[in-house]
């Protein structure tokens, strides 16, 4: 069985376990529910390192830039 697949590959989706998965979202007797079934739910997995979202990787490329610029600027006084 293929644990990783493209959401279009239906035939791979483990259906039988969809009854198991909305009783445990939508049933009051858990710590937390969903209220509103007519909202999709959309399960997400995340790389197992230090850069978790896009946006933390963009930010960190726009502080290297920064601290590059800075780097040259000091550079450049020191030459004149």
């Amino acid at each position: 069985m293929q644990i990783y697949f493209p959401y279009t590959e239906k035939q791979h989706r483990l259906t039988s376990l969809h009854g198991s998965i909305e009783e445990l979202l939508f049933n009051a007797e858990h710590m937390c529910i969903l209220s509103d079934r007519k909202k999709p739910i959309i399960f997400s997995m995340a790389r197992l390192d230090r850069v978790k979202t896009i946006t933390r990787k963009a930010i960190g490329k726009a502080r290297r830039k920064a601290k590059k610029k800075k780097k040259e600027e000091i550079e450049r006084k020191k030459q004149v």
